[in-house]
């Protein structure tokens, strides 16, 4: 998914909720998004990824939405999403929202 992220030019959201994505996905994200000027959005709940890495996915999405032309607060209700399975804190940052984990259905 990195390398896809690297070589588009033409996607501008990703969900990838739920995909188990640990800390090395994380980061093999963050470079796939460093070379990406058109990701403006991007889920990621679920997963298990570390603050630090959040961090930098937030700052690369937060570039692009910049460039964009879009502010962070402009689209509240549509903005990026992230959260590791375990974290259900408020949010970290202008560009992101922590969801909590969904409740196990009985």
């Amino acid at each position: 998914i990195g390398n896809m992220l690297r070589k588009n030019k033409g996607l501008r959201t990703v969900d990838l909720r739920w995909n188990n994505i640990g800390v090395s996905g994380g980061k093999a994200l963050a470079e796939g998004l460093s070379n990406n000027t058109s990701i403006v959005e991007i889920s990621l709940s679920g997963n298990k990824l570390s603050d630090e890495v959040l961090a930098l996915i937030d700052k690369r999405v937060s570039a692009n939405r910049e460039q964009a032309g879009i502010s962070p607060g402009v689209r509240a209700a549509a903005s990026p999403t992230y959260s590791s399975s375990s974290r259900t804190q408020a949010a970290a940052s202008s560009s992101y929202r922590r969801l909590p984990s969904p409740s196990p259905s009985a």
